[in-house]
């Protein structure tokens, strides 16, 4: 863990660990067959919607930053 995070920027390590819980449960319930509750299926829609909008706003950021230095 160490390793990856002294060679890669930090959003792309904070994007890397946020998606480990949805592929835990995503994991579980197709390799261990266990149950995904609502409640669960709800947690991991709230994760990939939050990594999913820090992209976006991230995304958003960055053309607005190069686009203010370019003029």
């Amino acid at each position: 863990s160490e390793k990856i995070t002294r060679r890669r920027p930090g959003r792309l390590v904070a994007i890397l660990t946020s998606t480990e819980l949805p592929v835990a449960v995503l994991a579980g319930a197709l390799l261990l067959g266990e149950k995904v509750t609502p409640l669960i299926a709800g947690g991991v829609v709230v994760i990939v919607g939050a990594i999913a909008l820090v992209q976006l706003v991230d995304r958003r950021t960055r053309k607005a930053d190069q686009a203010s230095c370019a003029v």
